[in-house]
């Protein structure tokens, strides 16, 4: 359904697991639609099965084929999110009413910005969508941003072993851990055992704070899990970020 050929096996198998009902995150799932709407025109008609927008179910052919996408991405983000089918064969008016209902749902509480953006994704009107993929992306960015400055001030690490032990350091991401200056933001001494030049680097992506590890010696946890190299993991408030084996560790914290 996926073709490993068309999409990276990292998007392949969230696509799959979402085509299977599994709910995923903001974090994940914005992103991905993102992806998918930087694709070469004309991959998402060709391998996915998505809600068709109205003016296809109608046959007016003469609609741009980019409102068409962006339709289909927002119900795709809908989907995502919420693990639900979007109906397909009722009504037009009774389909925009359920996927509004939908989107509703599948919005994290107080992300009226995003539901702004699939509220004008799935208008039933062409006319009143988003102009093309390009348009849509750029809205994206614009709701990310104002997902994000709303959790962005206040975020901390907290020092609870090794060389920043006690102390409460202000994390505005992205930042990159480890002991080279010119490569990192959050420095260690240049003789701190078991911390690479560039150990592991902190994000914030659509609210939620991601730590990357990247291809440390010793390694990287986040909420109690090791990482993977170049895999982004959540760490939630009041979880520790360890590194060196437990030689380095902070908290994060929101103050």
């Amino acid at each position: 359904m996926f073709p490993k050929t068309t999409y990276p096996d990292e998007m392949r198998a969230l696509l799959l697991s979402a085509s299977e009902g599994k709910v995923l995150p903001l974090w994940q799932a914005a992103p991905l639609t993102a992806a998918l709407a930087a694709l070469p025109a004309g991959t998402l008609r060709d391998d996915f099965p998505l809600l068709q927008p109205p003016e296809e179910q109608l046959r007016r052919a003469s609609l741009s084929e980019e409102t068409g996408a962006v339709y289909r991405l927002c119900a795709l983000l809908v989907r995502l999110l919420s693990g639900q089918e979007p109906p397909e064969r009722i009504g037009l008016a009774d389909r925009r009413a359920a996927l509004r209902a939908l989107a509703t749902e599948a919005c994290p509480a107080g992300e009226e910005a995003l539901f702004r953006l699939l509220d004008r994704g799935l208008r039933l009107e062409p006319s009143r969508r988003f102009p093309d993929r390009d348009a849509l992306l750029a809205a994206l960015g614009e709701a990310e941003e104002v997902v994000n400055a709303r959790v962005r001030s206040g975020l901390c690490l907290r020092g609870t072993a090794g060389v920043f032990t006690g102390k409460t350091l202000p994390l505005v991401p992205p930042v990159t851990l480890g002991r080279q200056p010119d490569l990192c933001q959050l420095i260690f001494p240049p003789d701190t055992r078991g911390v690479s030049r560039r150990h592991c680097r902190v994000e914030l992506v659509w609210g939620t704070v991601l730590v990357t590890d990247l291809h440390s010696r010793y390694g990287t946890a986040a909420g109690g899990a090791s990482l993977l190299p170049d895999r982004p993991s959540p760490l939630l408030t009041g979880q520790s970020l360890v590194l060196a084996g437990g030689a380095q560790a902070f908290v994060l914290v929101c103050e």
